[in-house]
């Protein structure tokens, strides 16, 4: 009886179905179910004995799985779960440690040089214990790149802190000497113009020997590097057809490289008038960046009670393990003249040396935020510089909504101590 139990199982271990060909449920037998299982294991995940049958242990594991990616917890294994599990390299990587005797998470935190705040399901109130598994991931972290002097010194000195550099090249064949000496993790910033304003987008999706031409530089300079981002967010409700159609066109010249488009809460949502559809653009690309539009008024830009709502936004179309958070680490200087607000970029540097020759006070606003305040040539002016509170919590929003990583606006404009709370709340996955 149990030679012929034998006999069946190496029958349906032996039909070779592959995985992703079914939706594989609690009950099922077969090939794909063992490379389901192996699979789940080599993430650190337990689905018990690698037996090829889907069993209650094997459930709960992919259960597991779905909560950790945001899918939809039902422990059956279909076109969401393949998406992610047959990918060669998860986009945001799961790590399991197991306590041992008398580790504390110092401990365990140094051992993979990270800090405490990347156990992002870790309760104080509870101690360690011998056999405990602790969970952390490995994270992206981008950041954007021009050519001054001080973007190329932060890229070299924190290299190991980046995953890779977004830099731009524009698409007129005039710009094709933008990428002279790209890195192996360099992702082209595809740009209309400087300003890539609506009107300019707009003209662009609609003339097809202009993209044509775009197409063609594009591929004759994808070999040098590793991806292409499109940073657009100035977009028309009619243009949304159109914006997604250029898109996969992109996608074919690239190949399997990463593509890179934006979100932004300014692009028109599809309806039947027209629009971005979100959910079918996500498929078509490797990463989404939630970009934040430019406040205009004398606020601070990285707020947790504004980034938040602009997560949960994205998250409506798009996987969390498909978003990266753009965090802008330069000051605002707003010059408070006639009625009007002017609004400058400064580095953090820059901003804190004006502060201290201006003799600036520190105040707070109506939301308590601090900015500093001084007089120039008898106009007002407020000087805004994120914070290390501020940006540490908008770090910690990536861990406790699971995304994939951040994309630092600017490199060589930041506070140097934005790196060590970056190397504090992830283990930083660099560009495979």
């Amino acid at each position: 009886m149990k030679r012929g139990r034998d006999v069946n199982r190496m029958l349906w271990l032996n039909s070779k179905r592959k995985l992703g060909s079914r939706v594989l449920r609690i009950g099922l037998k077969g090939s794909d179910v063992l490379e389901l299982q192996k699979r789940l294991g080599d993430l650190g995940y337990q689905p018990g004995p690698l037996d090829g049958i889907f069993s209650y242990l094997t459930q709960e594991a992919l259960q597991y799985f779905q909560r950790d990616y945001s899918l939809q917890i039902d422990g059956v294994a279909g076109k969401e779960v393949y998406s992610l599990l047959l990918c060669t390299h998860l986009p945001v990587n799961r790590r399991v440690h197991i306590v041992t005797e008398q580790q504390t998470l110092a401990d365990i935190a140094k051992l993979y040089h990270i800090g405490k705040e990347a156990f992002r399901e870790f309760s104080k109130k509870r101690s360690l214990y011998a056999g405990q598994q602790l969970v952390f991931f490995d994270r992206q972290v981008w950041g954007t790149k021009d050519e001054s002097l001080l973007a190329k010194e932060s890229m070299e000195r924190n290299s190991v802190y980046l995953t890779g550099v977004v830099s731009p090249m524009a698409i007129d064949q005039k710009y094709k000497a933008a990428l002279r000496s790209p890195t192996s993790s360099t992702i082209a910033s595809l740009n209309v113009t400087p300003t890539n304003c609506l009107l300019e987008v707009h003209q662009f999706l609609v003339n097809r020997r202009r993209k044509k031409q775009c197409l063609q530089l594009l591929s004759q300079s994808v070999g040098n590097v590793n991806g292409v981002y499109l940073p657009w967010c100035k977009l028309s409700r009619v243009d949304g057809r159109r914006y997604s159609k250029f898109v996969r066109q992109v996608r074919r010249v690239i190949g399997d490289k990463t593509l890179m488009t934006a979100f932004c809460v300014d692009m028109p949502r599809w309806n039947v008038f027209g629009g971005v559809d979100f959910a079918e653009l996500s498929r078509d690309v490797n990463q989404v960046v939630i970009r934040l539009p430019v406040r205009t008024n004398p606020q601070p830009q990285i707020d947790k009670q504004y980034l938040e709502p602009l997560i949960h936004e994205a998250l409506r179309d798009i996987p969390c393990w498909k978003l990266l958070l753009e965090i802008p680490v330069y000051a605002f200087q707003y010059a408070l003249a006639d009625g009007q607000q002017e609004r400058k970029v400064l580095a953090y540097q820059v901003a804190m040396t004006k502060i201290f020759r201006q003799g600036a006070r520190a105040e707070t606003d109506e939301n308590q935020q601090l900015y500093y305040r001084c007089f120039e040539k008898g106009v007002e002016v407020h000087i805004r510089i994120p914070s290390i509170p501020q940006l540490r919590s908008a770090i910690a929003l990536v861990n406790r909504y699971n995304l994939a990583g951040v994309l630092l606006d600017s490199l060589g404009m930041e506070d140097k101590r934005l790196w060590s709370i970056l190397q504090g709340h992830f283990s930083i996955a660099k560009f495979l």
